[in-house]
């Protein structure tokens, strides 16, 4: 009715969270609020540096989606050393959700790189589809001889802008670089059900399926086997409706597949899909995440790509 009223009532919304809290914990709650505000915000980029350099060190490729603005200098002293930390041109400084490929040094030869993410960004239909810093797509050359065309995306909320950037990938890959091997590390924002306005997971499968595609999940995903995100709202926020008690969480728990790894079926093959929700190389079906020691809210997904060409000729 009015901005004044509305003012009103969120000022009376937060005298009640903060009288049930100091109700129910005064001396504790405060103390937690900090360790989660450091965990989330103030330390976030330093615990992910942290397990990407300890626990995914023997990674060729890795592929960071909504990374912080600060992240790339962040990320230098310790990964520098065995990754080139390759960024869009274009960093989103406002949003901080910029995506960031790691190259490792050796495997592929530095001084190769080329952004071509303007030119993915054309063939998916231009800034229709993608906010600044959402894709960071390079070419480069591979110390296997081969060329690597490298893209990592974040998709919008409800999924819609995944598909399009996929075929863009698709299109560059066979018209433009055709001697180029395509990997893609997708936050897709896919979902449990597909409708007119949200991407569904199954349906993404099948699309990028019927255009030679494949994903680090196999043929069939599933929701069950293939999770990669679980949330679960505490009663402490305003829509109460969407709250899941502790004891409910592992049934009650928001959950869906949102991150994929994918390529040309006729040019790569994958094995040994892993998630991880601990930093760890582990997953915990019971849990919900971010934690104060795993501070994304998707798991990390992880796999081992082998060029179909070596597995005709008999190499490793």
């Amino acid at each position: 009715m009015s901005i004044p009223l509305q003012l009103l009532a969120m000022a009376i919304f937060d005298a009640v969270l903060l009288h049930i809290l100091n109700t129910v914990a005064p001396k504790t709650w405060q103390p937690i609020k900090w360790s989660l505000c450091e965990a989330f915000n103030q330390n976030k980029g330093s615990k992910v540096i942290s397990i990407l350099e300890q626990s995914y060190a023997d990674a060729d490729v890795i592929f960071i989606q909504e990374a912080a603005a600060t992240f790339v200098e962040s990320a230098k002293p310790c990964l520098g050393r065995r990754y080139m930390i390759l960024r869009p041109y274009v960093l989103d400084g406002f949003r901080n959700q910029n995506s960031i490929i790691l190259a490792k040094r050796g495997f592929f030869e530095e001084g190769s790189t080329i952004d071509v993410t303007d030119h993915i960004i054309r063939l998916a239909g231009g800034g229709k589809w993608i906010a600044p810093g959402d894709l960071c797509a390079m070419t480069m050359q591979g110390a296997d001889g081969k060329r690597y065309l490298l893209a990592s995306f974040h998709g919008d909320t409800n999924g819609k802008a995944s598909l399009p950037v996929l075929r863009a990938l698709n299109e560059a890959v066979t018209t433009y670089y055709p001697d180029h091997v395509l990997i893609c590390g997708m936050d897709a924002n896919t979902h449990k059900r597909h409708s007119d306005t949200t991407q569904g997971f199954e349906t993404f499968n099948t699309s990028f399926q019927a255009i030679d595609m494949l994903s680090c999940w196999g043929d069939a995903p599933s929701l069950n086997a293939h999770w990669t995100t679980r949330n679960a709202r505490t009663y402490l926020q305003p829509q109460l409706q969407k709250a899941v008690g502790i004891a409910d969480v592992a049934k009650k728990g928001e959950t869906n597949l949102k991150d994929w790894i994918l390529f040309r079926s006729n040019q790569l093959e994958s094995s040994e899909e892993q998630r991880d929700n601990t930093g760890l190389r582990e997953f915990r079906e019971d849990m919900v995440f971010p934690t104060l020691n795993f501070p994304s809210d998707h798991a990390i997904v992880s796999c081992l790509c082998i060029r179909v060409d070596q597995i005709k000729e008999g190499e490793a």
